[in-house]
C-alpha cells in the first residue's frame, strides 16, 4: 500500500522505516479512494481477487480464476463472507473504516450487476 501511494508517512525520503515508535501515517486521497468507493465495488473486487491472501482453506479453496461471470460474482460474494468473519472475529472497534457497511454496500452492488444479467 505504501510502494503504490496509498498512504504517506511522517518519515522524509521514500523508505518506509517501522523501527521508530513515533512514526505517524495518514491516507492518501488514493488510498481514500480506494476505501470510499473502490472496496465496494464488483469490479473493483472481481479485479483484485485472485491477489488477496485468504488463510482460511474452505474459502480459498471455492475462489478460482475463471471468465464466466456468475463465477465470478458467486467468488466476490464468498471473498465478502470470509471478511465478514474475519471482521467479526477480530472484533475491530477503534477504527473508523467499518467493513460492515462496505460489505453492504459491495453485496448491493453484486445484486445490481445479477440484475442486468437477468434482463
Amino acid at each position: 500500500m505504501y510502494s503504490k501511494g496509498l498512504f504517506e508517512t511522517s518519515e522524509k525520503g521514500n523508505s518506509l522505516s517501522t523501527d521508530k515508535s513515533a512514526l505517524m501515517v495518514r491516507a492518501t486521497g488514493t488510498g481514500i479512494y480506494h476505501i470510499n468507493h473502490l472496496i465496494n465495488s464488483f469490479t473493483y473486487i472481481d479485479a483484485i481477487i485472485v491477489d488477496v491472501p485468504i488463510f482460511e482453506e474452505t474459502s480459498r479453496g471455492q475462489i478460482s480464476n475463471t471468465f464466466d461471470i456468475s463465477k465470478r460474482l458467486d467468488r466476490a460474494i464468498i471473498l465478502s463472507d470470509y471478511l465478514d468473519n474475519l471482521w467479526t472475529k477480530l472484533a475491530f472497534s477503534k477504527t473508523h473504516f467499518v467493513w460492515t457497511q462496505k460489505s453492504k454496500e459491495l453485496r448491493h452492488d453484486i445484486e445490481q450487476v445479477k440484475g442486468k444479467l437477468k434482463r
